[in-house]
């Protein structure tokens, strides 16, 4: 998968535009972020809510500040089959 580091952003809006093809790079580890896709959401006694399908970053500094999930937890599924929900950082323990 390309990854793009943030300092190499042009612009981000309905698309993120970028230099050039050379700002992607691959293989770049992103702090595990790249694992948060899939990753089990449950309540704080347990309870199933879904899997994380996304997430929503700050472009300025990179902290991630919402997570999206749905039943399903993969972005290859529209969101517009599934019931999905966003939940902001501070509600995440």
């Amino acid at each position: 998968m390309d990854s793009v580091m943030l300092d190499r952003l042009k612009q981000i809006g309905d698309v993120i535009l970028v230099h050039d093809e050379s700002d992607a790079q691959n293989h770049i580890v992103l702090y595990g972020l790249n694992y948060l896709i899939g990753s089990e959401v449950v309540t704080e006694f347990g309870g199933y809510l879904g899997k994380v399908r996304d997430y929503t970053f700050n472009p300025e500094d990179g902290s991630v500040t919402s997570l999206h999930f749905d039943s399903l937890g993969t972005p290859l599924v529209p969101s517009t089959v599934l019931s999905t929900y966003a939940v902001g950082v501070g509600e995440v323990l």
